[in-house]
């Protein structure tokens, strides 16, 4: 669906930046009447447990004090995935450097995510083939590598070299959240 409505909205940008408004605008305005038409079930008790925040210290001293490998795995996990998200906000930029007609941006990031899918769908093989020390290295070199071609070779075609970024945020979900 995502795919398919990133084509869609790259057609529908090329005819008519406003256009595009006027298209989702239907369904923003059905999402809100589905959204009003929910009863909330009346509420049979207030379950409240004692010492929640005690319990929720005692995990967090667990991750980030008593567990080393856990609190290294969970800062790593966060600082790879944030530097790949943060490409997410200059793909559009350097699709226009690249002269990418606007009617293909969307093309574009429909082919993001159907490599995020295949990445995350075959992550497991990849994960048994590498090892767990190699997956997460690799993780870290395929987001770099892919900032770097996108740095220094500038074409039409370039955005594919995002592609290896798509393929980190695909599979460090499915590889990080087994170990």
């Amino acid at each position: 669906a995502v795919g398919v409505s990133n084509v869609l909205g790259g057609l529908i940008v090329s005819y008519s930046f406003r256009l595009t408004f006027y298209a989702v605008y239907p369904f923003f305005l059905g999402a809100i009447v589905i959204a009003l038409s929910f009863e909330e079930p009346p509420r049979k008790t207030l379950q409240v447990q004692q010492g929640y925040w005690q319990e929720l210290l005692k995990i967090l001293r667990y991750c980030f004090v008593q567990n080393a490998r856990l609190r290294w795995l969970i800062l790593y996990s966060g600082l790879v995935m944030r530097v790949n998200q943060a490409a997410v906000w200059l793909y559009q930029p350097y699709f226009q450097v690249c002269g990418l007609n606007v009617a293909y941006f969307g093309v574009a990031f429909a082919s993001f995510q159907i490599v995020t899918a295949l990445s995350s769908k075959y992550a497991y093989r990849v994960e048994r083939w590498l090892g767990a020390r190699y997956a997460l290295i690799i993780l870290v070199i395929l987001t770099v590598s892919g900032y770097f071609l996108m740095a220094y070779l500038v074409f039409v075609l370039s955005f594919m070299f995002a592609f290896t970024q798509q393929f980190t945020r695909g599979f460090s979900r499915v590889v990080i959240s087994e170990y």
